[in-house]
């Protein structure tokens, strides 16, 4: 917790580990509200994550066997895999759009 100075977690797994920080920070906080000490405010920033923009560039790993289905797909339609790729993610964000509506 880098905005409170002395509260640490740790844990065999990385779920153990959030878990403890967050018993360690509530335990912290209590005891500075108890006290009447001012709590800091948080340094985080949604904003600070946020990308100003996107490019328009993605870069996927594939397994080899989908990778195989997708170049063989491509060729049969005709298009370049990039192509045939942009139509899949469309008509399913197309299909996403159509049922949240």
């Amino acid at each position: 917790m880098p905005d409170i100075p002395g509260v640490v977690a740790d844990g065999a797994t990385e779920m153990e580990a959030i878990a403890d920080g967050r018993e360690a920070f509530i335990a912290v906080i209590s005891a500075m509200a108890d006290l009447g000490q001012e709590v800091p405010v948080p340094a985080f920033n949604i904003q600070d994550f946020t990308p100003a923009s996107a490019s328009g560039k993605v870069l996927a790993r594939l397994p080899r066997s989908m990778h195989l289905q997708l170049t063989a797909r491509a060729k049969v339609e005709g298009v370049s895999l990039n192509s045939l790729v942009l139509a899949f993610i469309a008509e399913g964000l197309g299909r996403r759009s159509a049922t949240c509506a």
